[in-house]
C-alpha cells in the first residue's frame, strides 16, 4: 500500500477512535469537555498513532517470519 493511501487509511481509523471516545459537551463540565474535544479535534495529532500503528504491524511481521 503506498504510504499516503495507508496515512490516509489510519487516519480516519484513529479519527473514528477518537470520537468514539471524546466525552459529551454537557453537564457542568461542558467547559472543559469542549476544550478537550477542541484539542483532539484540531489536526496534526495523527503521526504519532500511525507511526505506532506501523510500528506494530512491522513487529508483528516480522514475529512471524522467526515463528
Amino acid at each position: 500500500m503506498a504510504f499516503k493511501e495507508d496515512l490516509k487509511t489510519k487516519s480516519a481509523y484513529i479519527e473514528d477512535l477518537l470520537k468514539q471516545y471524546m466525552p459529551k459537551e454537557e453537564g457542568y463540565q461542558k467547559t472543559i469537555f469542549e476544550a478537550m474535544n477542541y484539542s483532539l479535534s484540531s489536526g496534526g495529532k495523527r503521526l504519532r498513532p500511525i507511526l505506532t500503528l506501523r510500528s506494530e504491524e512491522h513487529t508483528s511481521e516480522l514475529q512471524s517470519r522467526i515463528t
